[in-house]
C-alpha cells in the first residue's frame, strides 16, 4: 500500500507542475487532456514540451518506475484477496452441484446442474487468470 501511495503522489505532483505550466501558458486544457492528445496524435503542445523537458529524462525514468512498482504492488493485492473469494465461491458450487443432483428434494429450489457447471467452470478460469495475474 505504501509503495502505490508514494506512486501515487508523485504522479499528483508531476500533473499539478503540468497543470501549472498550463495555466502559465493560458492553455485551456487539463493535464490530461494534453497528455492523451500527445499519447494519439504524437503532438506535444509547447507548455508539455516544457514539463516534459523540465523533468528531465531521468525524472521521467523514476516516475515510471514508481508507477510500475505501484501498480504491481496494488496488483499483487487484489490477486490476494481475490483468491480465497474465488476458492469459496468454487466450494459453495460444487456444494450446490450435489445438491442439485438429488432432483426430487432441491427441483423445486430451481437448481439446475448446467448453470453450476457453467458457475464452476467459469470461476475456475477466473481463478486461473488471477493466479496468473498474481504471479505476473
Amino acid at each position: 500500500r505504501k509503495g502505490w501511495k508514494e506512486a501515487w503522489a508523485a504522479m499528483r505532483a508531476k500533473l499539478a507542475l503540468l497543470e501549472k505550466g498550463l495555466r502559465d501558458h493560458a492553455a485551456e486544457t487539463s493535464a490530461s487532456d494534453e497528455l492523451l492528445t500527445c499519447v494519439a496524435s504524437g503532438f506535444a503542445s509547447p507548455p508539455l514540451q516544457a514539463f516534459l523537458t523540465g523533468i528531465g529524462e531521468n525524472g521521467i525514468r523514476r516516475w515510471e518506475k514508481a508507477m510500475d512498482s505501484g501498480s504491481q504492488q496494488v496488483q499483487q493485492q487484489a490477486s490476494l484477496k481475490m483468491l480465497p473469494l474465488i476458492q469459496s465461491l468454487l466450494f459453495r458450487a460444487g456444494e450446490l452441484q450435489g445438491l442439485a443432483r438429488w432432483e426430487e428434494r432441491f427441483e423445486a429450489a430451481g437448481l439446475g446442474e448446467a448453470e453450476l457447471e457453467a458457475l464452476t467452470r467459469h470461476a475456475t478460469l477466473l481463478m486461473h487468470r488471477v493466479m496468473e495475474v498474481g504471479a505476473g
